[in-house]
Parts: C-alpha cells; structure tokens; sequence
C-alpha cells in the first residue's frame, strides 16, 4: 500500500504533465504565438509537476521517475486522435513494451526511499560534478556538427531536468518538517538555477534544428539522472535476489530503450508537420491573411488511399500551367505515371487532386495526406485580398 498512492499519483502526474504539453504544442502551432489555450496548457502542465512533488514526498525516486517517463506513452493516444488518425504496429509494439517494463521494475523491484540527509558538502561536490559535465557538453556542442550539437545540448538539458528531480524530492523532504527549514537549505535555491539552465539548454538544443536527435537525449537523460542521483546520494535501494535484481535491471534497460523509440517517432511527427505545414507568409499589400493550418472539425474520419491518374505536367482543371502553384504530394510515389494521392473520406472534406473545395483553398489542400490537417485558417477578410501566392482566393 505504501507504493500504491505514489504510484498512484506519479502515473496522474505524467499524464497532465502530457496533456499540458499537447495542448501548448497544438496551440502555438495553430496560432503561432501565446493564446488563451497555451496558457491553459501552462496550468495543466504546472498541475502535473504539482502532483510530482507530492508524489516524490511519498516514495522513492527509483519509483516515480520511472512512471514519469508514461507521459511519453500517453500523448500517443491524445496526437492520434486530434490527427484524426490511429495508431500504428510500431506505435501500439513500444507503447506495450514500455508498460510492461515500468510495471515489472516497479512490482519486482520495490524501491525504498533512503534515509540520507544530503549534507553541504556532499551536495557541493555534486553541483561541481554536475557544473563539470555542463560546461564538457556546451564546449564539445560548440565543436561539433549541428546533428551531435542537438544531442549534446539534448544531453544536457535531460541532465539538469535529472538534477531539477532530485532536487525537488530534496525540498519536498525538507517541507515535511518546516518551511522554515526550506528556507535555511540551498536546494530551493538551486531548483531555479537549474530550472533556468534546464530551459535555456532545451532551446539551445531545439535551434538546432534536429528535433529527432534532441529530444529522445532529454526524455532518457532525466530518468537515468535523476535514479542515480537518488541511490548514490539519498541512499535510494531496490529489495530483489540475484535473479529478480537481473530482471529488474533488464527491464530498466528495455524500458529506456522504449522511451527513445517512442520520443524519437514523436518528433519525426513533429518535424514532418513543420515541414508539411511551414508559417503563414506574410500577406502582400493588399492581401489576405492567413494563419497556420489546424485540424477542422468537419473531417474526423481517416483518410482513404487510391490511385489516380496523374501526369506530372499536367495543370489543375480550368487553370493555366503558367501561374500553378505545385506542393509536392505527401507521401509521394510514381510508378507507371501515377500518383498516390490521399483523399479524405468525410463528403465536406472530400477533394480531387489540384480542384478546390469550398471551404479550402485549391492545391495547398489538394495534395497533403488529409484535408484535415491542412486547412488554412483565414483572418480577417477584406475585398480584393488574395491568397498567399499572389492568386485570387478561392471561395
């Protein structure tokens, strides 16, 4: 019983903590800046933390910060249905896999919280251990191409979130006793440090402009961390055998091996949308505006594939070949003059190759994998604008 209730509350804590960070993702991909929704995102996510807190001042590290990593499991689900799609073998394969991993560490393992105070000096050699890998990850990020330089910075930031977990169980020990026993200890102070460098580090490690490689070296680094710190200096223990320690041992292995697999496909996603669906240019003198494409309500079903014959110089019906904006078709394939092209199953939606539909603008619709995620929100509407190409907007 005395695993239950943290483990209770960690699993609710990685799923707010996921469901905040779709929301904030979504939002600032719709809208491109902070809205209402983003900040709801914010409120939701700091709920998850919240629960992390009180979940990390009843039990163990070794407990919670592997059912954490269950947030990377849980956004599956929660991007496949605002996709409008399902989820896939390699998806539903990983997703089972690291479930059964986290719940054969937890029930064969059984951490213990420890019993040890960090004391001054202990947690000053561990700032200056911490502060010697940092700065050995930042210089050799430098140095290298932009692909490591992702993974360093990655790195880096996983380490300190690590710290920043180990930190917070620290304070949330301490708050147990007094507040103003907080107060007088320097690990409250050191979360906001390392909060910050943790922040600064993650968008150093976004810029580089290699989201498949950054962002699986931070979803593993923090758990790996934030363990280790936990049995080295809190004292932190598993009550297995040889064989169950084995067990347990491999299960840990598996199961960030799972969490990579899974944070890794979640940003190809991520990148294969920013590609599909790139900011709105600015309008011309004149012209109208548009926004970032969002899902549309219409269209809920999936999409259908089929075939249809294409030429590749052919021209959008009723349009000159001079002025034809032509979007490559996502996923493309050309075999014998023909196209795979996707169309959209729901009759609001429904659209033929290079021919607009009402209430979506011509080819930039026509060719993405659904007519769904590429439906361009239009602002304010003025007489004589046009679309972002310099044609007139189809109505």
């Amino acid at each position: 019983m005395h695993l239950f209730l943290p483990a209770l509350l960690a699993t609710l804590s990685a799923l707010l903590v996921a469901t905040g960070t779709l929301v904030r993702q979504r939002s600032s991909t719709a809208s491109g800046g902070i809205t209402k929704r983003w900040w709801l995102g914010v409120l939701i996510a700091a709920a998850g933390f919240a629960l992390q807190a009180v979940a990390l001042g009843l039990g163990s590290l070794l407990l919670v910060q592997p059912l954490i990593v269950l947030s990377v499991l849980f956004a599956l689900p929660m991007e496949a249905y605002l996709d409008h799609r399902r989820l896939n073998f390699h998806e539903w394969k990983w997703g089972i896999i690291l479930t059964v991993c986290i719940a054969a560490f937890v029930v064969i393992a059984r951490p213990e919280a420890g019993g040890h105070n960090v004391s001054a000096g202990t947690l000053a050699g561990t700032i200056v251990v911490v502060v010697a890998v940092l700065i050995g990850l930042v210089v050799a990020a430098r140095l290298v191409s932009p692909h490591h330089r992702a993974l360093l910075f990655g790195s880096a930031s996983g380490l300190l979130t690590g710290v920043q977990a180990f930190l917070l169980k620290a304070v949330v020990t301490q708050l147990g006793e007094s507040v103003v026993e907080v107060l007088t200890h320097p690990e409250i102070y050191l979360i906001l440090l390392v909060a910050t460098a943790s922040v600064i580090t993650q968008q150093l490690a976004f810029a580089a402009h290699d989201l498949q490689t950054s962002f699986p070296a931070m979803t593993v680094m923090e758990p790996a961390v934030a363990m280790a710190l936990g049995v080295v200096l809190l004292g932190e223990s598993v009550d297995v055998n040889i064989f169950d320690g084995i067990i347990a041992g491999l299960s840990l292995v598996i199961m960030l091996r799972a969490v990579f697999v899974l944070a890794r496909h979640a940003a190809e996603r991520e990148t294969e949308f920013e590609v599909a669906f790139p900011k709105a240019p600015a309008p011309a003198p004149g012209g109208r505006q548009w926004a970032r494409p969002t899902t549309s309500r219409l269209c809920r079903t999936s999409c259908r594939r089929y075939w249809r014959s294409l030429p590749p110089a052919s021209s959008p019906p009723g349009r000159s070949s001079g002025n034809v904006h032509r979007p490559p078709v996502a996923p493309s394939h050309r075999d014998g003059g023909s196209v795979r092209v996707w169309r959209c199953a729901d009759s609001p939606c429904r659209q033929q190759p290079w021919v607009s539909a009402p209430s979506c603008w011509s080819s930039r619709c026509s060719s993405w994998p659904c007519c769904s995620l590429c439906r361009w929100r239009r602002g304010s509407t003025i007489a004589g604008r046009h679309a972002p190409n310099g044609r007139g907007a189809a109505h």
